[in-house]
C-alpha cells in the first residue's frame, strides 16, 4: 500500500471513530493529518495522528455546554484531537503552528456538506497563517521553550528514553525544526514552503540517532537562544493587537455558515 493510500485509510478510520463519539457524521467538518508528514519529516513507521473539527449541536449552544476539546486514542495508539469549530477557529487566530498546519496539509477529508465553506477557508490559508505576525512569532518562541523544558523531563511515556539517553531526541528535533521554520518565515517565505523542512536528513538523524547528553543540551540551548533572538528582533516592529481583517472575516464567515448549516439540518430532522 502506497503512502498516500495508507494515510488516507487511517484518516478515514479516525473519522469513523469520531463519528461514533459525536453521534453523527454531519457534525464532522473535516479530519486532517497532523505531525511529521506535514513537515516532510516522517519515516517508515511514523504514527498517523489527526485533528478533527466538529460542530456544536443546538443543545450544546442553548445550554451553554463546554465546547468539546479532547483526544481520542486509537487501538494502535494513534491520536485524534477532536475540537469544536469555535475552539479550532480560535486556535487559528492564536497562530499555533500545530493548528495552522491543518490548513496546508495534503491529507484532509472534508465533509462534502461543508465543501463551500472549507474551500473559502483553504483559499485564504496564507492570510490566516499571518493573521497576527507578532502572535505567531511569540507562539513559536513559547513552543521552543516548552520543547526545551521537555527535553530531559521524565514524562511517563518518555521515562525509558530519559533513562537510556538522558534526553528525548524527538524534543531536540522539534526545537531545531521550530528555529528553522521561524527563520524562514520572518524572512518572507510562504507558510506552505516554510512548513516543509529543508533540513530533512539532518532533522531525521537528530530525531532517530541519539547523541551524548551534553551535546544534545548544548545544541538545544543554541537553537532556543537563536529563536529568542529572532523573536525579540521581530516583535519590536509589530503591534501585538494588529490582525489581518480579511482573514478575520473569512474565519467569522466560515464558522458562522458551517454552524448554521448544521443547525438547519438538525432542526429539519427533529
Amino acid at each position: 500500500m502506497e503512502k498516500t493510500e495508507r494515510i488516507l485509510k487511517r484518516i478515514k478510520e479516525h473519522r469513523n471513530v469520531v463519528t461514533d463519539f459525536v453521534g453523527s457524521p454531519d457534525r464532522i467538518v473535516f479530519t486532517a493529518l497532523q505531525g511529521s508528514q506535514n513537515y516532510g519529516l516522517d519515516y517508515e513507521g511514523s504514527d498517523i495522528d489527526t485533528k478533527c473539527v466538529i460542530v456544536p449541536t443546538l443543545d450544546d449552544i442553548v445550554n451553554n455546554k463546554k465546547p468539546i476539546s479532547t483526544t481520542l486514542i486509537m487501538d494502535n495508539d494513534e491520536h485524534c484531537d477532536v475540537k469544536d469549530i469555535r475552539l479550532m477557529w480560535g486556535c487559528y487566530e492564536k497562530q499555533n503552528i500545530n493548528f495552522i498546519e491543518t490548513l496546508f496539509t495534503n491529507y484532509m477529508l472534508v465533509n462534502p456538506m461543508y465543501d463551500e465553506e472549507m474551500d473559502l477557508l483553504l483559499r485564504n490559508n496564507e492570510k490566516i497563517a499571518r493573521y497576527n505576525p507578532y502572535r505567531a512569532v511569540k507562539c513559536m518562541q513559547g513552543m521552543a521553550h516548552e520543547k526545551y523544558h521537555a527535553l530531559q523531563h521524565p514524562y511517563p511515556n518518555k521515562i525509558d528514553l530519559i533513562e537510556k539517553y538522558g534526553y528525548d531526541p524527538k524534543q531536540l528535533h522539534h526545537i531545531i525544526r521550530l528555529a528553522e521554520f521561524l527563520d524562514r518565515n520572518v524572512k518572507g517565505g510562504s507558510y506552505a514552503e516554510c512548513l516543509y523542512s529543508e533540513k530533512k536528513e539532518y532533522l531525521l538523524t537528530v530525531k532517530t540517532v541519539p547523541m551524548d547528553l551534553k551535546s544534545a543540551v548544548d545544541l538545544a540551548l543554541t537553537y532556543v537562544n537563536y529563536v529568542d533572538k529572532i523573536a525579540y528582533a521581530f516583535s519590536q516592529y509589530f503591534d501585538p493587537k494588529a490582525y489581518n481583517k480579511e482573514a478575520k472575516e473569512v474565519l467569522n464567515t466560515t464558522k458562522s455558515d458551517i454552524i448554521k448549516k448544521f443547525l438547519r439540518l438538525e432542526l429539519l430532522n427533529e
